[in-house]
């Protein structure tokens, strides 16, 4: 079988096999110059992961801390 052939014989099968959802063919040259189709298995995909839809942020609760410390930066960054 030529290079060609092997093509075309790839895409015979892509269209009408009835693996073609799960499988892949390829044109393979072997050691000897001829060249061969082979059947490639296509592994399934990953399930879907689910995803979460927010409809808002959580309100944010009073500050806890003292009245004098609320407006302080932390660490002491401004002495």
């Amino acid at each position: 079988m030529t290079r060609a052939q092997a093509e075309i014989e790839c895409a015979r099968l892509a269209a009408a096999h009835p693996d073609r959802g799960c499988t892949t063919w390829r044109a393979y040259e072997q050691s000897d110059g001829r060249w061969t189709v082979v059947r490639i298995p296509l592994s399934p995909a990953p399930p879907a992961r689910a995803t979460k839809t927010v409809a808002g942020r959580m309100p944010l609760g009073d500050d806890p801390r003292p009245g004098p410390f609320r407006d302080a930066p932390p660490y002491a960054a401004g002495v």
